[in-house]
């Protein structure tokens, strides 16, 4: 009985040490955390430290060094695909056990470029990648944007809100625009994660790291006294002490200057209460004419609309509604951008907004989207506004007074160059052809865009180009004139014929995968020119019509065979080398069998004394034509020789020893 007992209370415990431990068998749960990195064109500006993108990038690295190696992590890039749409986000590093190797790779490849930020998919793939690991983490957003594709980024947030679960959201921002940091901070109040805008380095990376190694557990909201339950508020805890009815009504409006009508739609508003040297949160809303119940008492107003922030102080008085309405001193602007003076509005068009200050200069970047024909909700002042469509741009200045709506049409003066290559009458454009698109300027021709699309098309502005198109070592050009709000298509010919070549050993039944390297040499006219060179050893690829010399190199000494070939356009032509030749392995020891020396100078020499090889590796494995030859090894000024036979597809052990 008392040996029952005992095996019992040893089961129990260790049943209750396997608990402790969690599961599969862990110390803790592993911590999952996915980054979505903006690399749109924005993140090209400089902060206090570097670029924008360099910052995010530096700020990610070193803080995936402070996870735990059990650690799932994914990184998401978005804005670097100038061609995609909305639903472009690259799993640059796929959610998984952290692998830092493929996270710095990843991180160096992230470059910005001219895509949308789809921002709210890859949070929605996020959610889901953490989800089915378990449930909780944390995601991190890192850029200076809150999306491109979403009309209402907190709506957005809102709703996502609703399906993140234990999955907490933090978001830092690189010197955003009011209405990103209004965006990114729904996002994450949503999720009680936290949010900061800033422009320097080392406050970027501080937060960067916080985020990644800190607790998966939503941060909780600090105690604080909320107004009486309004029909646009979110729910209020029992031990509210106001209560409707009790406190006077205050109703609050805003207008774009004196005398305007109310603004109906696009508010957001807060309401806080000043406790000590700070001011806490009492009511927040985002209907366009909310009431709500205060307590009597000091209350400072304050509304967002768009990139504009203005607020109020209020006193409420026992017993004695109020109206409150704030004057924003902010006028309207609406953008479109068209092909040409006058033309409609074209879609997939970029608009920034810049604030101009007292001097020269661009101004300061305070707003930007491609939605398409965007209104911009400004400070009354001075702007530029630019629309960027492919290449094209167009800029103006506006002077937009308090209270007005004004329109912009910005004419582009831009047209679109559909491309295509053939290699045969009816043949579509191969994979791999690559374009590119030339301006004309004082030097001759220079370079502007280029694509791998096989039928791409590009946005330029009004003048000659001249277009290009490359498929492995065949090549064609032309020329084409764009005009505004014309479409122009180059089709161009590839006077090509596609080359296959093989390598095997003699006795071997297939093909080499590795090791040869091949030169193609065009024979037509005078000198041999060399016009491609490849070390796939299964190679396909396309040569422009003519006569080649093929050179199969096996290894780097004399295992080379040599063929020539023509090609014809639009036909294939197929070569098959056989080679007569093995392998060396070459080591110099102190005695037989025992350890290879290092610090040696290699040199072979073939049947009639040429030197065709060196090396100074400790254990060089070259391959050789099959036949006789002698190894030579120096060594801190000794020379010791050795002769060694060499057989087809066979591996020749050379050990030499050391005098």
């Amino acid at each position: 009985m008392r040996g029952l007992f005992i095996k019992f209370f040893a089961v129990v415990t260790a049943l209750f040490a396997l608990a402790a431990m969690g599961p599969l068998g862990g110390s803790a749960l592993a911590q999952s955390r996915v980054v979505i990195l903006d690399m749109t064109n924005s993140m090209w500006a400089p902060i206090e430290g570097g670029r924008k993108y360099q910052v995010a990038r530096e700020a990610v690295a070193g803080a995936a060094q402070n996870l735990a190696a059990q650690s799932r992590f994914g990184l998401y890039v978005i804005g670097n695909q100038p061609d995609a749409g909305c639903e472009a986000v690259t799993e640059a590093v796929p959610f998984a056990p952290l692998d830092r190797g493929a996270l710095d790779a990843a991180l160096d490849e992230a470059i910005p470029d001219r895509g949308r930020m789809p921002l709210f998919p890859a949070l929605e793939r996020a959610v889901k990648a953490i989800q089915s690991a378990g449930g909780r983490g944390r995601i991190l957003v890192v850029g200076d944007g809150a999306g491109t594709c979403i009309p209402d980024t907190c709506a957005a947030a809102r709703d996502l809100s609703e399906r993140t679960g234990g999955v907490r959201i933090d978001a830092v921002s690189l010197n955003a625009d009011a209405e990103t940091r209004r965006g990114l901070q729904c996002i994450t109040d949503g999720t009680g994660g936290a949010y900061k805008d800033t422009e320097n380095r080392d406050e970027v990376i501080t937060f960067v790291r916080t985020a990644l190694t800190g607790s998966e557990t939503p941060d909780a909201p600090r105690p604080r006294p909320r107004a009486a339950q309004q029909k646009n508020a979110p729910p209020l805890p029992a031990i509210n002490p106001f209560r409707p009815g009790q406190s006077p009504v205050v109703t609050l409006r805003a207008v774009l200057a004196e005398g305007k009508e109310p603004i109906t739609r696009g508010l957001a508003w807060r309401v806080l209460e000043p406790t000590g040297g700070d001011a806490s949160e009492v009511w927040r809303g985002a209907d366009a004419q909310p009431e709500v119940n205060l307590p009597p008492g000091t209350y400072r107003v304050e509304v967002d609309y768009g990139t504009v922030s203005a607020s109020r102080e209020i006193a409420v008085k026992p017993r004695r509604a109020q109206d409150i309405t704030i004057d924003l001193n902010a006028g309207v602007l609406n953008l479109s951008g068209a092909a040409r003076a006058g033309g409609e509005p074209v879609g997939d068009v970029f608009y920034y907004v810049h604030q101009l200050e007292q001097g020269s200069g661009p101004g300061k970047l305070v707003a930007r989207s491609s939605q398409p024909q965007p209104s911009f909700y400004l400070p009354a002042g001075a702007y530029r506004v630019v629309a960027r469509h492919g290449l094209a741009e167009a800029a103006d200045t506006v002077e937009l007074e308090a209270g007005a709506i004004l329109g912009r049409n910005l004419a582009l003066n831009a047209g679109t160059l559909r491309v295509e290559a053939r290699v045969a009458d009816g043949e579509a454009t191969p994979r791999g052809t690559l374009f590119s698109v030339h301006a004309r300027n004082s030097d001759g021709w220079r370079e502007v865009t280029r694509s791998a699309q096989r039928e791409p098309v590009f946005t330029l502005p009004e003048g000659e180009y001249r277009v290009e198109a490359r498929l492995d070592a065949a090549s064609a050009s032309t020329t084409a004139e764009i005009s505004a709000g014309e479409q122009r298509i180059a089709s161009l010919s590839l006077p090509a014929g596609r080359l296959q070549i093989e390598t095997r050993l003699e006795g071997q039944s297939g093909p080499l995968d590795a090791g040869v390297v091949y030169r193609m040499f065009r024979l037509d006219g005078g000198e041999a020119e060399l016009v491609q060179t490849s070390a796939q050893a299964q190679y396909e690829g396309f040569l422009p019509a003519g006569r080649y010399r093929v050179v199969s190199a096996y290894g780097l000494a004399n295992a080379v065979q040599t063929q020539e070939v023509s090609i014809e356009p639009g036909k294939t032509r197929s070569l098959s080398f056989t080679h007569n030749a093995g392998r060396a392995q070459l080591g110099l020891v102190k005695v037989k069998g025992g350890l290879t020396l290092g610090r040696v100078n290699w040199s072979i020499r073939d049947s009639n004394g040429e030197e065709i090889y060196t090396s100074t590796e400790t254990v060089p494995e070259p391959y050789l034509r099959a036949g006789q030859y002698v190894a030579i090894a120096e060594r801190q000024g000794q020379t010791v020789r050795q002769a060694f036979t060499v057989s087809a597809n066979q591996t020749t052990v050379v050990e030499i020893v050391a005098e």
